[in-house]
């Protein structure tokens, strides 16, 4: 071989060893590219992950999907017939049910078994991961992350279900986190990111007891439909705590039937069954067009937060509110003592000695107290009803909204299985009247003059019948509201006329209307008035009266 020959085998062996080192480079390169755009990817993710916050009598948390699947029977349903298809159903099995007339089904027990069920979680969980599933898409110039969660049983105020999806998503613009949506039932609420609480870039999110609908602020959820209980006193779940899964990889994804028992085409309006998947939740608004679901929901409104922690702390500032309020009166009977002492009989309502006006006033406000207590246990305001339709009836009269002392405003509306609560204002009124009239017992400790006891008593009156004038007032301009905000466009005039004869007779009245839609036709009765419990702390509030009134018409110094 001559030197040249050499020379051209070298140079062609470099070339070869130049363009295999210039590939190898190449493909490191990119691989190594898009493991960096894999890692970047996950790094934002887990950087925005939430911390999840639930109420301390929470039984359910986030759970990897297949503890559902290996738990669960496959059904169709159709015509209110249930079939079941498959008693061992597997994840690449489910994702070729494309078809929203199935639903998978707890075999531990029915939807309404909730202690069956949630028992056998807890058996279980620990067998399964925590599991948080997220998605990163785009919409709109802007980037997406949605973090979705799914629980084993839902056992909400307003309703139950088996299997249970909630989802918040954040709002990206140019990189930059700029709003998060947080699912609450079938709808939920936006929160600038500015608003929202953090650790970090991590929000929280607060978890309602059994219904798992997810909130801004711990003290949420109060003036809410569904009267939600959200609170920070029990289980945290950071990122740490709970795996992050991509949603996108999981063969059930498409699966378009329901993730619990359905019992009836009724109880899937009322929410009575299984949700529908990530895909299919809100009629795949969430999945398919998220910018414009976020957009949609009401906004945090943070002028109305201070109302919310006031409700969710009622007790505890109630009680202190109580303590100063006690205090002050010591202070003040304290100084009447220094000043005239406190008189023969201590309190100044013993002073009856006779047939004369302010012994008669006196007796009319332990009548007062016996009368009000009566009153404080028994209903105060109700509107009742029921319904007749060829698909559904109401099994007799239910309350539609119920006032009373111990339960404080309660709203419903008819079921399957009875009346829903949808809603509640839980204030101890019986506790807030009963303090009322404590207080008037000992402000009447040493009062010398009849007309200072009998603005006691006047204030005392005047404080048990105004909640009901402003009810009557509420009542009355409610079918005015009503039909302004139902126009007759609506075709919806019968509703106005419910509530026109509510507010024409608050005090107490009937009404029923026929419907008709789609050619079926049902009737809607509804009864109202003002309970015999209203009655009688009216009642109360009237003889206080009179007896202020006596008190000051007698002019008398009692020592």
């Amino acid at each position: 071989m001559t030197r040249n020959s050499t020379i051209v085998n070298f140079i062609n062996i470099k070339k070869t060893i130049s363009i295999i080192c210039l590939a190898l480079l190449i493909t490191t390169t990119l691989s190594w590219l898009g493991s960096s755009a894999v890692s970047a990817q996950e790094s934002t993710v887990e950087q925005y992950a939430p911390i999840l916050y639930f109420e301390a009598e929470e039984q359910c948390y986030p759970i990897d999907v297949a503890f559902h699947l290996d738990n669960s029977k496959l059904y169709s349903f159709d015509d209110g017939v249930s079939t079941l298809l498959d008693d061992s159903i597997t994840s690449e099995e489910l994702a070729n049910v494309t078809d929203e007339f199935f639903y998978l089904d707890n075999i531990h027990g029915d939807l309404r078994d909730a202690e069956k069920i949630i028992s056998e979680y807890k058996q279980q969980k620990n067998d399964y991961d925590i599991t948080v599933y997220y998605r990163e898409t785009n919409q709109s110039g802007k980037m997406i992350i949605q973090y979705w969660f799914f629980y084993a049983y839902n056992q909400g105020e307003l309703n139950v279900h088996e299997g249970d999806w909630e989802m918040i998503q954040i709002i990206f613009e140019s990189n930059i986190p700029t709003q998060i949506m947080y699912s609450q039932h079938h709808s939920g609420q936006q929160v600038t990111w500015n608003d929202a609480e953090k650790t970090g870039m991590h929000p929280h999110v607060y978890v309602a007891r059994g219904s798992h609908a997810n909130y801004p602020r711990y003290y949420s959820g109060k003036l809410g439909v569904a009267s939600d209980i959200v609170g920070n006193n029990g289980v945290m779940l950071d990122s740490s705590k709970y795996s992050l899964v991509e949603l996108s990889d999981q063969g059930w994804l498409t699966y378009a039937g329901r993730w619990g028992e359905v019992a009836s085409i009724e109880d899937t309006v009322l929410g009575f069954s299984g949700p529908p998947g990530p895909i299919y939740r809100e009629e795949g608004q969430m999945w398919n067009n998220p910018v414009g679901w976020g957009a949609n929901l009401p906004a945090l409104n943070t002028n109305l937060l201070p109302l919310e922690f006031l409700l969710y702390n009622f007790f505890t500032i109630f009680i202190i509110l109580t303590l100063i309020s006690i205090g002050l009166l010591s202070y003040r009977l304290y100084r009447r003592k220094q000043t005239h002492g406190f008189g023969p009989r201590f309190f100044s309502f013993l002073y009856i000695d006779g047939m004369n006006q302010h012994s008669i006033a006196n007796l009319l406000f332990f009548a007062a107290i016996i009368i009000a207590l009566i009153g404080l246990t028994l209903p105060w305001y109700s509107v009742s009803g029921s319904v007749n339709s060829e698909e559904f009836s109401t099994d007799g009269t239910i309350d539609f909204l119920k006032i009373d002392g111990i339960d404080g405003v309660q709203i419903s509306y008819p079921g399957s299985y009875g009346p829903i609560a949808i809603g509640s204002l839980i204030l101890p009124f019986s506790l807030l009247i009963g303090i009322g009239f404590m207080f008037t017992i000992f402000k009447s400790i040493g009062i010398k003059e009849s007309k200072r006891l009998g603005r006691v008593y006047l204030y005392r009156g005047i404080g048990l019948i105004t909640p009901f004038i402003i009810l009557i007032i509420v009542i009355f301009a409610l079918g005015s509201i009503i039909s302004s905000a139902v126009p007759e466009s609506t075709g919806m005039n019968e509703m106005n006329t419910l509530f026109s004869s509510l507010s024409q007779s608050p005090l107490a009245g009937s009404e029923s209307v026929l419907l008709s839609e789609s050619g079926v036709s049902s009737s809607i009765t509804l009864m109202w008035g003002l309970g015999l419990g209203g009655y009688l702390l009216l009642l109360a509030g009237i003889v206080l009266i009179v007896s202020a009134v006596l008190l000051k018409m007698s002019k008398k110094t009692f020592y």
